[in-house]
């Protein structure tokens, strides 16, 4: 059965204040009162960006989005960290009475759904796709040349490095990701609903301009900093084809997470939505 796309805005929306007085944007899919499922979506994509069809559905599981500050309807903040974000969302899920959730994240969520998790927050994360760590020390061997240069001029030269990634779009953005995509992949990424749903987060996404997204890549490019024996049940789901977003495929976080590692042939950085409900399945377990 093909992949379905729910191509359309969340059901419910939350405009949470935080205590420094900025607002998070949340949104939710399916029945308020199913399974609470928190999904952390990948580069640049506002809440609107999901993993909610029938596979969700029939699972009656409760779908929360949210864009991270400076995305979206998102404020800004200026000292961003995947440890603020965890904290901003910590406080956001209480406002809105979500207790015991579990985490599904996607690509750049990742590092922000770790942080998340090191909090106590969920019961088990599932990071599919997931991009790496990739300054951490193990993967620096692993590293093409140009992610690894891209990597070391993060850590040298921030500033300008900071630059470049604002000067983003959701043009440039879409066309970036597809470009990298493995030719398994066209079934989600060639659809026409798909691209209706990636483009439309992409444009929310970037509402603010490219600093939200600047902010997350370097994030997510340096150190991460998260206290791995406390971040709990992870699953990590690859792709087999997927060569973007690990260089070993997850297998050293892994290893630092003591996490189950599953590798599904036949697909790329797709994964999220071609086995959503065989990932699902093992998140409610």
């Amino acid at each position: 059965m093909p992949p379905e796309f729910t191509a359309h805005p969340p059901q419910r929306e939350h405009r949470i204040t935080l205590p420094d007085g900025r607002v998070l944007a949340l949104g939710e899919y399916g029945a308020a009162d199913g399974i609470p499922v928190i999904f952390f979506a990948g580069a640049a994509s506002s809440r609107t960006m999901n993993v909610y069809g029938d596979a969700a559905a029939v699972r009656s599981v409760r779908l929360i989005t949210f864009d991270r500050p400076g995305l979206g309807a998102s404020s800004p903040d200026p000292a961003k960290s995947a440890q603020s974000v965890a904290a901003d969302l910590d406080h956001a899920l209480a406002r809105i009475d979500v207790h015991s959730p579990v985490a599904f994240a996607n690509s750049q969520g990742a590092a922000f759904g770790l942080a998340t998790a090191a909090r106590g927050i969920f019961s088990r994360i599932a990071l599919v796709s997931p991009a790496d760590e990739l300054a951490h020390p193990g993967l620096s061997a692993l590293l093409t040349a140009d992610v690894a240069t891209f990597v070391n001029r993060i850590a040298t030269d921030e500033r300008s490095m900071r630059e470049v990634l604002s000067s983003f779009t959701a043009e440039s953005m879409m066309n970036f990701v597809f470009s990298g995509a493995a030719p398994s992949d066209a079934e989600v990424f060639g659809d026409d609903d798909f691209r209706r749903l990636y483009r439309t987060a992409l444009d929310e996404g970037f509402a603010q301009g490219g600093a939200g997204y600047a902010q997350d890549t370097i994030i997510a490019s340096t150190p991460w900093r998260i206290p791995e024996q406390s971040v709990g049940d992870v699953r990590i789901w690859f792709g087999a084809d997927d060569t973007s977003h690990s260089p070993d495929q997850g297998e050293q976080l892994a290893q630092r997470c003591s996490a189950m590692r599953r590798v599904v042939s036949g697909v790329g950085g797709a994964l999220a939505w071609t086995h959503t409900a065989e990932i699902l399945d093992d998140l409610l377990a």
